[in-house]
């Protein structure tokens, strides 16, 4: 490990919080919004949008029972190496605004199966769901979970390169 990336991280959880708080920051900035539909409401969320048809469910529903959803290799490996995770999950602006609300997201997570989401689809969805600054190796960094995309930060020999991928 280098002697500037040693520095930086030994300042403890602190710093990775202070770290993690900029890249939250830049990623909300940066970021396209990508908004999910809430699928199991009696009506659809869009008065123009209508339900999916009953072969649509049917083909979701077979999906669900001949995929391997209990494999959950994927998760566990999601989190490795996370280093530290936000206490909330919302990005303030410099005005004291909510920047970025990852909260309006917890449906997600809440253990419900959407009749008009495809399985796979719903989760990838979860996998993305895991926050935090991470360790991928020596020099690489990650902050996921705060869209679609992951900022990937290199400790380079003058400083730091920051891929927003």
């Amino acid at each position: 490990m280098r002697t500037q990336e040693k520095s930086a991280l030994s300042a403890g959880k602190a710093t990775g919080r202070s770290l993690l708080k900029s890249a939250m920051l830049t990623m909300a900035a940066a970021s396209i919004t990508t908004t999910a539909a809430f699928a199991q409401q009696a009506e659809h969320f869009d008065k123009r949008g209508k339900m999916p048809s009953d072969s649509t469910v049917q083909v979701l529903d077979e999906a669900r029972k001949t995929l391997p959803f209990s494999d959950k290799q994927d998760f566990e490996e999601a989190k490795r190496g996370l280093i530290t995770a936000p206490e909330t999950l919302q990005i303030k602006s410099e005005n004291d605004g909510l920047a970025w609300d990852m909260e309006r997201f917890n449906f997600i997570v809440d253990g419900k199966d959407f009749k008009s989401i495809h399985p796979s689809l719903e989760r990838q969805a979860k996998l993305t769901t895991q926050f935090g600054l991470y360790k991928v190796k020596d020099g690489i960094y990650q902050v996921r979970g705060y869209d679609l995309s992951n900022l990937t930060l290199v400790s380079g020999d003058t400083g730091w390169i920051v891929f927003d991928t």
